[in-house]
């Protein structure tokens, strides 16, 4: 049940403030869960960097030769090349991949999936020059970076999707500007005695600006954008100190 509170907030680096809650609500238990949204690039020259200290930077360069719906396993199931939520093998949401084959010059066929709400579609067409940059770094501790991003040849954009431990980490595309939009309600974790809120975001691109819920997905300018998950710990927990909550998990493709 949601109710109103008032209380001492504590930030992630352990600064005490006092910070007035009272209009801030505790998260409703049975809230709907975001959709998925998740990426993956698999081809010729995808290989496995060390679980922890690799870092993958891989580029695709070509022209799109199929474009069609149902992901794969063997994009979706390696770890290496893949974004955002884990889809599991039969799992419906594989059915509502979107993809894309892309030819390169050197006669290699790579191929790149999406999963995200709105009905999302690949804002391309077969024959058109693409460049495809993928990055991830897993370190251990914190949580791993990632993006995706998918341009044109001479610099168009079409697809970005980034996760980050922080909202300031995230790499973010030329057309984005992105800052906390405050609201949100709070989690209060069933561990360690933790809280988090779940915020919105303040997006900026093409001269517009505007508020996206957490979770929730909705034009900006000329492109579609989802707030899947913009998390931030207001309370450290009293107990684990090696606990930590926080996320920035977003995603743009052009309209």
């Amino acid at each position: 049940m949601r109710g109103l509170f008032r209380l001492l907030c504590v930030c992630a680096l352990g600064v005490l403030a006092l910070v007035d809650c009272s209009e801030q609500t505790e998260c409703a238990d049975d809230r709907e869960e975001p959709s998925a949204l998740a990426a993956c690039a698999a081809g010729p020259t995808v290989e496995e960097p060390d679980l922890w200290t690799g870092e993958l930077q891989y580029r695709i360069e070509g022209v799109v030769e199929e474009i069609g719906s149902g992901g794969t396993d063997e994009c979706f199931g390696a770890w290496w090349g893949r974004l955002g939520d884990h889809i599991e093998s039969g799992a419906p949401e594989l059915d509502d991949a979107q993809w894309i084959s892309v030819r390169t010059a050197k006669g290699e066929l790579h191929r790149v999936e999406v999963v995200a709400p709105a009905g999302f579609q690949w804002p391309t067409a077969i024959g058109e020059n693409l460049v495809v940059d993928l990055w991830q770094r897993r370190t251990g501790w914190p949580p791993a970076d990632f993006h995706m991003e998918v341009r044109t040849r001479a610099g168009g954009f079409i697809y970005w999707m980034g996760i980050s431990w922080k909202l300031e980490d995230l790499s973010l595309p030329a057309e984005i500007a992105l800052a906390d939009g405050g609201g949100g309600c709070r989690v209060l974790g069933p561990y360690c005695q933790e809280e988090w809120e779940e915020r919105s975001l303040r997006v900026t691109t093409d001269g517009e600006t505007e508020t996206v819920a957490y979770g929730a997905h909705g034009p900006v300018g000329q492109l579609t954008f989802v707030n899947h998950a913009f998390e931030v710990m207001t309370v450290r927990p009293t107990t684990c100190a090696d606990l930590f909550v926080g996320t920035a998990e977003v995603a743009a493709w052009r309209r």
